[in-house]
Formats: C-alpha cells, sequence, structure tokens
C-alpha cells in the first residue's frame, strides 16, 4: 500500500485471507443505518417547533408543525426544496438552479416517473437507500485497505458525525457519496470500465466530482503497462459528466459555465486557502458570543473535526484516496462566502471518507467511545437546528 506507516489501522494481509466482498459488512452497515435513521426522526420529533435555533426569525411562508410527521418530513428543508423543485419542473434558466448538478434531481425523477410516489418521498428514498449501500461499500472498502475493525470504527465516527442527518436528508451527499465509493472500489480492483462509469456518475451529482478524475488517474498510472492504456481512458471518463451539463447549457443558454456563474448567487468569492481558514478562525472565535456569530463557531469546529485529523494522520491514506481528499479540501476552502467563510463546508467534507480512516486511526479504544459521544451530542444539536429551519446548510 502507498502512504506511510499505520500505528493502529492495520495493514489487510495481516487480517484477511480472502478477497473482500461488498455484501461482508452489510449487516454492520445496516444496523449503523437503522440507528442513525431511527436518531433522525426521534430528534425531529421532539424538536421540531420546540427549539428556537441561534438567530431564528420567524418566516410567515415556514410553517413548523408539530407531530409524528416530523419523523418523515423535517428534514425537507433549504436546498432539499430546490432540488425537489428541479425533479418536478427542470432547470430555470432565471434562476440559481444551475448550480445543482442533475445526477441527484434525475434519479428522483426516475422514481416519480412510475407515478407510484410524490416528489419528496422519492428523494428521501433515493438518500436512504443510497446511503445505506454507501455504508455498505465504504465498509469493504476500509476493510480491504485496512481491517474490518477499522472499518467499524469509521462507520461509528462517519455516522455520528454532526451533520451526518444531511445524508438521510433530501441532498444529493448520499448519492454522491455512493457513487464515487464505487469508483474507488472498482478501481483498486482494476475493474476500469465500472469505475469510470460510476465516477462518470459521482462527476454528473456533485461539480466537486471532477476531481475523481486526477485520483482514478493516480491509481491507473499503476496498472500494468497492456492495461495502463484503457485504465486512463476510464479514468478521464468522469470529466464528460460536467462537459455535457456546460454543453445542455449551451445549448439552452449559450453559456457553457451557467453552473458555475450561478454560484455567483451565494455571493461566493475566490480566495486563497489559508486566508480562508485564518479568517473562519477569527470568525469563529468572535461569533460564540453573537446570536448569528454562532454559526461561524460551529461551522469552525466541525471543520476542525475533519481537517485536524487529516492533518495528522495523512500518511495513512493511500496516494489515490490522498489525492481526492487534499484536491477537495483545497477546493472547498477556495471558494468561501467572505461574511462566512465555512458556510457549508461541513456538508462539503462529510463525503470525503478517508478523512474519517485519520479520525478512525486516531479514536481507538477510550478515545473512540469519547469522540462518539462528543459527536452524537453535537448530532443531536445540529439536527435540532436544522429542522428547525435554522441557518445549517
Amino acid at each position: 500500500m502507498e502512504g506511510g506507516t499505520r500505528p493502529s489501522m492495520t495493514h489487510p494481509a495481516q487480517i484477511h485471507g480472502s478477497e473482500i466482498r461488498l455484501r461482508d459488512g452489510l449487516g454492520f452497515s445496516f444496523l449503523v443505518f437503522i440507528v442513525l435513521r431511527v436518531a433522525v426522526s426521534v430528534v425531529s420529533v421532539v424538536a421540531v417547533g420546540t427549539v428556537k435555533p441561534p438567530a431564528y426569525t420567524s418566516d410567515p411562508e415556514v410553517r413548523l408543525t408539530r407531530g409524528w410527521h416530523n419523523a418523515i418530513d423535517a428534514t425537507d428543508r433549504w436546498d432539499a426544496r430546490r432540488f425537489e423543485r428541479i425533479a418536478e419542473d427542470g432547470y430555470d434558466p432565471s434562476d440559481a438552479s444551475a448550480a445543482f448538478f442533475p445526477g441527484y434531481p434525475l434519479t428522483i425523477r426516475a422514481l416519480t416517473s412510475t407515478q407510484l410516489i410524490g416528489t419528496f418521498d422519492a428523494a428521501l428514498i433515493v438518500s436512504n437507500v443510497a446511503f445505506l449501500c454507501a455504508l455498505t461499500v465504504l465498509f469493504a472498502l476500509t476493510s480491504a485497505e485496512f481491517s474490518t475493525d477499522a472499518a467499524r470504527r469509521t462507520l461509528i465516527l462517519f455516522a455520528s458525525f454532526p451533520v451526518s442527518f444531511f445524508f438521510l436528508s433530501p441532498y444529493s451527499e448520499s448519492l454522491f457519496l455512493l457513487t464515487s465509493l464505487l469508483a474507488f472500489w472498482w478501481a483498486r480492483r482494476a475493474n476500469w470500465g465500472r469505475a469510470g462509469v460510476a465516477g462518470f456518475l459521482a462527476a454528473g451529482t456533485r461539480a466537486v466530482g471532477i476531481l475523481i478524475v486526477p485520483a482514478l488517474l493516480a491509481e491507473a498510472l499503476t496498472a500494468e503497462r497492456e492495461h495502463r492504456g484503457r485504465a486512463i481512458a476510464a479514468a478521464l471518463l468522469p470529466a464528460l459528466a460536467p462537459l455535457t451539463y456546460a454543453f445542455y447549457w449551451f445549448v439552452r443558454t449559450g453559456d457553457a459555465l451557467r453552473p458555475f456563474h450561478a454560484q455567483d448567487s451565494w455571493f461566493r468569492t475566490l480566495s486563497v486557502p489559508i486566508v480562508s481558514v485564518a479568517n473562519a478562525v477569527w470568525l469563529g472565535i468572535t461569533g460564540v458570543s453573537d446570536p448569528h456569530g454562532i454559526y461561524w463557531t460551529i461551522d469552525l469546529i466541525l471543520t476542525a473535526a475533519v481537517l485536524v485529523p487529516l492533518v495528522l494522520r495523512w500518511r495513512i491514506i493511500p496516494r489515490p484516496y490522498l489525492v481526492y481528499v487534499v484536491a477537495c479540501v483545497l477546493v472547498i476552502l477556495s471558494y468561501p462566502l467572505p461574511a462566512r467563510p465555512l458556510l457549508s463546508a461541513p456538508r462539503f467534507l462529510i463525503v470525503l471518507f478517508p478523512a474519517f480512516w485519520a479520525l478512525a486511526d486516531l479514536a481507538t479504544g477510550r478515545r473512540l467511545v469519547i469522540v462518539t459521544a462528543a459527536f452524537s451530542v453535537g448530532f443531536i444539536i445540529m439536527t435540532a437546528i436544522f429542522v428547525n429551519w435554522g441557518f445549517l446548510f
């Protein structure tokens, strides 16, 4: 394996005598999924209408009603409704909908085309089923790269992370996570055709999916010479997804960069990552005592929970994954909202599964219990804020 020494994450050859299969971790993954699903539902039923988020101002167009229905529909917040609107009505050139890549809305629409379920139900099914499948692939991939013990720790930390509720909400995170995991799973097994297709789907679901290309190329360049050309071609296949999406907008509006120009609606600007971090740290410290600024503090704490372990344990991560996670982190930090530099950063970061390998390497024994407990408390608080329309995006 590429990378440096593994203090806690054991080399798979020392653990397994046979090839890891995708279904091997299904039971544990299903248990983790059920616990998280129940947790989201219980917190939603209890919290909706009873918790007032920081800096909350009532909106006459938003009605919060208490009841058991919140076990299912309380996560239909913020961008979830944008995805549902795109799935129902398609893209509108007059708004910022182009910023939302088509993979997730198209999958929702495929389900609603059966006319058996509505848009919200379809979105929820896609996200929940995709997350269960993603947990299963993550367990298998982690077992193959490290060990089954590491896989269990990774899933526990992954599911208990404070903003993991996004995976069970009508957002694109689960679908993107699943397709990106499958791209790596198949690439590491030299199944390049499937890896390329999975990467294409990931790049068609989220803009950052294009960064799977350099990661797959890093793996393809290690292929045997007679297979290297095919491997490189498959590694480049995901690049066709954003190109196809850009071509759609060029044909429709004459602006191939419409998906990126639409980001201007969120007032994000190009910045140097270290400057974004410095601004975020300053705002996070000063925001503790401010009703609005507390969100800066939340962003900072959750982002640090992902990035600090990555900085400390990056050497254990095999090279293709490291290329992927570093490239994604740099892009996320390079395009901040000046008034809130880490806006949505925790949500963007939770799909970067190699970072949780670093965290799992640090969180062993009692530390795993402590970290999981701290994450769980944060999960309850963040979920309660989100389902009450708090400013978590």
